[in-house]
């Protein structure tokens, strides 16, 4: 697939959890995906893993700034790649569950009988 084809998808399908793909692209580098990318209101949260044999410190500091979750540099290993990926969906559960925590809670509303309801009389 090249960058048109990537940023073509990424606009007709169901938005994806993650995104991996590498910087020399035909028709696209990875580079100009990403900057469309996170200019994108409904596409600028994606996380994005760079796999590529590009090493340039240059280009891996533009990367960074285009909020790049890791930037794995080939050759790399299929378990390199897994664990990068289980780091992000963790980062997003856990995004995920403060998300959650910071909602308003609404007051449960119990049934109570009357008689219990009622405040306690105390005589002497």
């Amino acid at each position: 697939m090249n960058g048109e084809d990537a940023w073509a998808c990424l606009n007709e399908a169901k938005l994806p959890d993650l995104c991996i793909f590498d910087i020399r692209m035909p028709a696209m580098s990875g580079l100009e995906l990403l900057q469309k990318m996170r200019a994108d209101k409904h596409l600028q949260a994606i996380p994005v893993i760079l796999c590529t044999a590009v090493s340039d410190r240059n280009v891996i500091v533009q990367a960074a700034a285009l909020a790049v979750k890791y930037y794995i540099v080939k050759p790399y290993t299929e378990a390199l790649v897994l664990t990068q990926v289980r780091n992000v969906k963790e980062t997003l559960l856990q995004a995920q569950i403060q998300s959650e925590k910071s909602k308003p809670v609404a007051p449960s509303v119990e049934a109570v009988p009357a008689a219990e309801a009622a405040p306690a009389v105390v005589e002497q």
